[in-house]
């Protein structure tokens, strides 16, 4: 069934709790995962019983987990495609940065699974040795968590801001359980430690960055059909050069959501699609303000694509 919207794209990161439908909802719309898989076979070293099995929060292995969220991420985006929603801007949640680059088009779904690889290998081996941690703050504003910062471990960094009220923090893990502990002292609603390990979004990671340009040069890259958001800086990009630069820049800058969000309000989105697994982008919406709807695949799939 075709349709005329016109709808603002975005894309979670990998980790997020699944809604434990996205399996049976590719199978409905589409010839099915395992069409998807066995080309990711062919690219990278995949689980396929943890993808299937819609468990993105219960990250054992950062690899697979961003593997399931970009593959189902990407169906999504196939599935959007078809049923004839236009998109208008483009943005990316951390590491959903790889799925919105394969909807607009600038590389491959099978080259995106292998640049991910890339990109994880590259950050594990310059962590190697070391013991990092990701850390949730719900409840205190960016000042505060920058003042816990300053009195009890200044190795931390804010890495996301995702609302006025929710802030990740990424450091050494003994840093960064100081902070949270600080945090749910300082009366923060809540407080708590992520699965994940690699520093993302951190300095930990910066030395990585000339190896990792180098990899990209590799890859058959074309400019972006879509104009996409930053959530680093929040400059719209599109060119070949800039993807390569945002990517690059993206393992080890920390990033910005809700004024990635506040820029696709200001340039007048009404409508905004999770694409993705999950539906960790709306929960985040729900503390960002403006005359907007988003909706998750699920929301999306019961109104048979029809978003008023």
């Amino acid at each position: 069934m075709k349709n005329n919207v016109m709808a603002d794209i975005v894309f979670p990161a990998f980790g997020a709790e699944y809604l434990g439908c996205e399996r049976d909802f590719v199978q409905q719309e589409t010839t099915g995962i395992e069409f998807y898989l066995q080309r990711a076979e062919k690219a990278v070293d995949i689980d396929k019983q943890f993808i299937e099995a819609d468990k993105g929060a219960e990250v054992y292995d950062e690899l697979q987990s961003q593997f399931a969220s970009y593959i189902y991420s990407c169906i999504f985006a196939d599935i959007i495609n078809q049923r004839g929603i236009k998109s208008g801007l483009v943005a990316a949640y951390s590491m959903g940065l790889y799925a919105a680059l394969y909807h607009c088009g600038v590389f491959s779904f099978e080259d995106g699974l292998r640049i991910i690889r890339d990109a994880c290998q590259l950050a594990q081996a310059t962590a190697k040795g070391k013991k990092f941690a990701m850390g949730v703050i719900v409840g205190l504003d960016v000042d505060d968590v920058k003042g816990l910062i300053s009195a009890h471990a200044t190795g931390v960094d804010i890495i996301n801001i995702n609302n006025q009220y929710q802030i990740i923090i990424c450091g050494p893990e003994n840093e960064v359980v100081k902070i949270i502990t600080a945090a749910q002292d300082e009366g923060a609603l809540k407080a708590y430690i992520l699965q994940i390990k690699n520093p993302y979004h951190t300095a930990h990671v910066k030395s990585a960055r000339h190896e990792f340009e180098k990899v990209l040069e590799t890859y058959s890259l074309q400019n972006s059909k879509y104009p996409l958001v930053s959530s680093l800086d929040q400059k719209i990009y599109n060119t070949r050069k800039e993807i390569i630069n945002e990517m690059v820049k993206n393992i080890y800058n920390s990033s910005n959501w809700y004024k990635t969000m506040e820029v696709l309000i200001e340039k007048g989105s009404k409508k905004i699609i999770e694409c993705g697994p999950g539906k960790s982008l709306c929960n985040m919406a729900r503390f960002i303000p403006g005359d907007y709807k988003i909706y998750h695949m699920k929301l999306v799939y019961n109104n048979n694509f029809n978003l008023k």
